[in-house]
Parts: structure tokens; C-alpha cells; sequence
């Protein structure tokens, strides 16, 4: 039985969608010009993804049973 304080862990597609998210990142970031040449709507978009899995990821809500 969990308590009211124990965060909700990560579903298993948040967890996939979290290593892809990962995984792009490292090629984006470790491929010389390649961040520059992305569009800027894609740069928001993958903005928003890394916000979702880095800092909304922490605050799940708490299950009560």
C-alpha cells in the first residue's frame, strides 16, 4: 500500500519517450552545426520536451489507495 507521500513513478511511455528525448539530444547537441540549421518551431518543440521529462517529470501527482 502506497502512501500519500510517495510520488507516482514514471509510466513505461514516459520512460521511452524520456531515452529518445535523450538520445536526440545527443546528437543535436554533439553534431557541429546542426543545432543552427534546425527550424525554429522544432527547436521549441524540443525545448518543450526536455522541460516535460527534466522538470514536470519531478512533480507527478500522488496516488491514494
Amino acid at each position: 500500500m502506497m502512501k500519500v507521500s510517495d510520488p507516482r513513478p514514471l509510466s513505461w511511455w514516459e520512460a521511452i519517450i524520456g531515452v529518445f528525448i535523450i538520445l536526440i539530444a545527443l546528437v543535436i547537441y554533439h553534431t557541429p552545426g546542426m543545432l543552427d540549421a534546425m527550424s525554429s518551431s522544432f527547436k521549441i518543440v524540443f525545448s518543450l520536451a526536455i522541460f516535460y521529462l527534466v522538470i514536470l517529470s519531478e512533480f507527478k501527482p500522488v496516488r491514494c489507495e
